[in-house]
């Protein structure tokens, strides 16, 4: 597919998973899965109090990306 995704669902109670099992599933929808985890991992902040307040902040933004990914 041209927009990089393998394929379109709604996946409910994504917001409820880990963090991990999210990057899993957003990186099964792209083609290079172990380039895409390494990518979104680059952003993490090295600051592991930093990064929870990101995490929380932008929890809401990728959930809703996911759920509306159809």
């Amino acid at each position: 597919m041209s927009d990089g995704r393998k394929r379109k669902f709604i996946l409910k109670g994504f917001s409820k998973l880990i963090k991990e099992d999210k990057l899993k599933i957003v990186a099964e929808m792209m083609d290079n899965q172990v380039e895409t985890v390494e990518l979104l991992k680059s952003f993490w902040h090295k600051d592991i109090d930093k990064q929870k307040v990101f995490d929380e902040f932008s929890e809401n933004t990728i959930s809703n990306f996911i759920s509306h990914t159809e």
